[in-house]
């Protein structure tokens, strides 16, 4: 008894190492643990911290040259943190006019565009989250078009927009839809709706099907069952769903080029306008750029706590 209380004692005052896995754990002088980094902990910290910069550097050189006057933005070598901020670029963007070297460039407003693309991406996202959600409730519990039926749907996904463009092109000039909003909407429905369908078809296969029965039993109609149960049940589904949806619609360029463009330009398309005869404004453009990102890191902010709620999509009770 007398050694072992000497050997903790012993312990106590010179504290202890020992090797476990590849890291080393020694004992504080106040008696808190300390575990030292091993070589690769530091290896792996190493690799992400580089990546990170590699990823981030593009967005930080966007930030800063926005922040910067022209004159700055052409200097060689370049500078990496801007000498005089300035918010010209920003004016110059919302207000649709720059200059460079004296030569004065006038364009749209860029909030022109971002009111366009609000309009095309969320109403294209309220409609493909919406059908998508009925065609998913649909092939799930009914077994509709067969087994593989879903597979089908996403395949449309498989060809480029590109292929698309000929007969959209013909179609919506028929119609006299070409260059509208409801257009370009039904234009990108026939693309994010395969992939609403498909992702959120995952979903309704793990919502229990003995709570609509329950439903039933107590009353509640087909329809009923799927606006008081499936889409509350559904919800971090439709939410992740939306995000990708108005993600694509708000990026897209080739279609809102090719189909639009005049009465209806979308924020993609409006960008390039900045580019003058004389020489691309990089700070307008940048500065365009980072007004284009605000409502997509909003929607992605709001849409957070649905997308660690769809991880556990299978926890129902």
């Amino acid at each position: 008894m007398e050694a072992a209380r000497c050997s903790r004692g012993h312990l106590r005052r010179h504290g202890h190492r020992h090797r476990a896995g590849l890291c080393l754990r020694a004992q504080h002088p106040q008696g808190r643990p300390v575990v030292k980094p091993s070589l690769r902990s530091l290896t792996a910290h190493g690799v992400i911290g580089l990546a990170l910069v590699v990823f981030l550097f593009p967005f930080y050189w966007l930030v800063i040259t926005a922040f910067k006057n022209e004159g700055e933005n052409f200097r060689k070598p370049p500078t990496f943190w801007p000498s005089e901020v300035t918010l010209d670029n920003f004016r110059a963007a919302i207000t649709g006019s720059g200059s460079y070297q004296g030569v004065s460039i006038e364009s749209t407003s860029v909030l022109y565009g971002i009111r366009d693309s609000i309009i095309v991406a969320g109403c294209n996202t309220l409609l493909s989250v919406v059908l998508g959600l009925f065609a998913a409730y649909a092939i799930s519990r009914f077994r509709t078009g067969g087994q593989h039926l879903s597979f089908f749907i996403l395949s449309n996904r498989f060809l480029p927009p590109i292929v698309f463009v000929v007969p959209m092109f013909i179609i919506l000039r028929t119609v006299g839809m070409l260059d509208t909003y409801i257009g370009l909407i039904l234009v990108y429905l026939t693309f994010n709706l395969p992939f609403a369908t498909w992702y959120l078809l995952a979903y309704m296969k793990d919502l229990p099907v003995e709570v609509e029965e329950a439903a039933m039993m107590d009353g509640c109609t087909r329809l009923g069952v799927v606006f008081r149960i499936i889409m509350p049940l559904a919800a971090p589904g439709m939410a992740v769903t939306g995000l990708f949806c108005f993600v694509f619609a708000w990026n897209e360029y080739t279609l809102a080029f090719l189909l639009a463009g005049n009465d209806v330009t979308t924020l993609t398309v409006m960008l390039p306008q900045f580019a003058g005869s004389v020489e691309v404004l990089k700070g307008v453009v940048s500065a365009a750029a980072i007004l284009a990102c605000i409502p997509a890191v909003f929607l992605a902010m709001a849409m957070q706590k649905f997308m660690a709620a769809s991880v556990t999509q299978g926890a129902y009770r």
